[in-house]
């Protein structure tokens, strides 16, 4: 069995007793569902480094997503969510190096993503975003 990934093609087996089960995964790959929000129990997956929710329905990403230590990459392109969907608080995600945000519903740049100072790309294209504040440049290792 591979414990590097799993990737989950049915929305409904994504259930607390499987992702227990593979505790040790790095990558969990979860696409083309009908997902409305990021469940809470990735967060027990301690491991990730990689999570890809893209081309789903998400409305909502929980703030589980900021206790995962070690991602360094996330994957939510292709969804419905707004500045005001994400964890309010992304701080504490000091590894993160790749965000992808693509085709959302965002109207502006979320303040909240200038705190993760690790982030060196970051992907918004295909969204309603109209402008980019200075504010930007505190994101240093942009690339």
């Amino acid at each position: 069995m591979d414990t590097d990934m799993l990737e989950v093609h049915i929305t409904n087996m994504l259930t607390e007793e499987r992702i227990n089960r593979y505790q040790q995964i790095n990558n969990l790959v979860v696409t083309n569902n009908l997902l409305s929000s990021v469940p809470d129990i990735v967060s027990n997956l301690t491991n990730l480094t990689r999570l890809d929710f893209s081309n789903n329905s998400i409305k909502f990403a929980c703030d589980a997503i900021t206790s995962l230590r070690s991602l360094t990459h996330l994957y939510l392109r292709n969804n419905l969510i707004t500045e005001n969907d994400l964890p309010k608080d992304m701080i504490g995600m000091r590894s993160l190096h790749t965000l992808n945000l693509s085709g959302n519903r965002l109207t502006c740049l979320p303040p909240q993503l200038l705190d993760i100072s690790s982030l060196r790309n970051l992907f918004l294209g295909a969204n309603n975003i109209k402008e980019v504040t200075r504010n930007v440049n505190r994101l240093r290792r942009l690339k």
